[in-house]
């Protein structure tokens, strides 16, 4: 069952990522308050990671955002992270899930390289770029 609900979410990230612009994602995200905890953050990301495998070809903005989304569902408090990585001059994006200020889900160093651009929902006090 939980692996159903995470292809839907996921099914929804690319429905919202193609259809909207960066301030839509991010306002629909900050919308979501964590619900109930029903799941652990570990039993979530399984599924997740097995709905990714049937539906693959997603950018990371696409992945993390439906991420993003299923945890808070679940009572995870979960930021969207966009991150950017300068060599010199804009070399590339990264999009992931951080809770408790952790990355989640990701390599381990994976997103060290990156200076973050954008969190959602935002810090106390933080304003959209």
């Amino acid at each position: 069952m939980l692996e159903l609900e995470a292809l839907w979410h996921l099914w929804g990230a690319r429905r919202r990522v193609a259809r909207s612009s960066a301030r839509e994602i991010v306002s629909s995200l900050d919308a979501t308050s964590p619900g109930r905890r029903r799941a652990s953050a570990a039993a979530v990301h399984r599924a997740y990671r097995r709905a990714l495998g049937r539906l693959r070809g997603d950018a990371c903005l696409v992945r993390a955002y439906g991420l993003a989304r299923m945890l808070r569902h679940h009572g995870h408090d979960a930021d969207l992270v966009i991150g950017v990585r300068f060599r010199g001059h804009l070399e590339r994006g990264h999009a992931w899930v951080e809770i408790d200020g952790a990355p989640f889900g990701e390599p381990e160093g994976k997103t060290e390289d990156y200076e973050e651009f954008l969190r959602t929902p935002a810090r106390e006090g933080e304003r959209l770029p």
